[in-house]
C-alpha cells in the first residue's frame, strides 16, 4: 500500500528533478501495473477532463514525465511487494517488446537487443513452460501381425507393397 506521505514525497521529488507530475499521474502508472490496456487506463483517469483524447495516451506514456515516475515509483514503492506469477511473465512479454523497440529507434545496438531478446525468451520458456501449444504429436503403431507361416504357423508381419512405398517414399514406375 502506497501511502499519501509516500505520493507528497513523489510530486515533490519529480518536480525538483524537472518532471513535474501530478496525483493523477500517480494513479496512472500504479493502475497501468495492474491493468494491461494502458488506452483505458488512460481514458479512465483522465476521461473527464475537456482535453480529452485516446490518441493523446500513447504520447502521454511515453512522456518523460511519465518514463521518470514510472522509474521512481519501481524504484521506491515497489521494493517489499510481492509479483505475482502472470505479473511476472506480462513484464518479461514486455520487455522482449521494448528491447525489439529499442533496436528499431536506435537505443540499443541490433546485436545486443537479440541477445537480451533470446535471454529473455530461453527465460521466460524456462520458469513460465511459455511453448508453441499447438506442436502436432503423432503417434506411430506398426502392425504386429499380418500374416501366418505356412511352414511353422506362427503369426509373422509381412509388409505390403503400399506399406513399403509409404515407408521409402517410392513411387511406381509408369509403363
Amino acid at each position: 500500500m502506497i501511502t499519501n506521505e509516500q505520493i507528497r514525497q513523489a510530486i515533490e521529488d519529480c518536480n525538483e528533478k524537472g518532471y513535474p507530475v501530478r496525483v493523477r499521474d500517480i494513479s496512472y502508472i500504479l493502475l497501468c501495473d495492474k491493468i494491461e490496456d494502458r488506452s483505458a487506463v488512460y481514458k479512465m483517469v483522465f476521461g473527464m477532463d475537456e482535453d480529452f483524447n485516446i490518441d493523446k495516451a500513447e504520447d502521454f506514456d511515453k512522456s518523460d514525465s511519465i518514463l521518470n515516475l514510472r522509474k521512481y515509483i519501481l524504484s521506491n514503492f515497489y521494493n517489499d511487494i510481492d509479483i505475482s506469477f502472470e505479473e511476472n511473465k506480462r513484464e518479461m512479454v514486455r520487455l522482449i517488446e521494448e528491447a525489439k523497440l529499442a533496436k528499431e529507434e536506435g537505443w540499443m545496438k541490433a546485436s545486443d537487443s537479440l541477445k537480451l531478446q533470446s535471454d529473455l525468451r530461453v527465460k521466460l520458456n524456462d520458469k513460465f513452460k511459455v511453448s508453441d501449444e499447438n506442436q502436432e504429436q503423432m503417434i506411430v503403431v506398426n502392425t504386429k501381425f499380418n500374416s501366418i507361416c505356412e511352414h511353422c504357423g506362427h503369426e509373422i508381419s509381412v509388409p505390403t507393397k503400399e506399406y513399403l512405398m509409404e515407408k521409402y517414399n517410392l513411387v511406381e514406375k509408369e509403363n
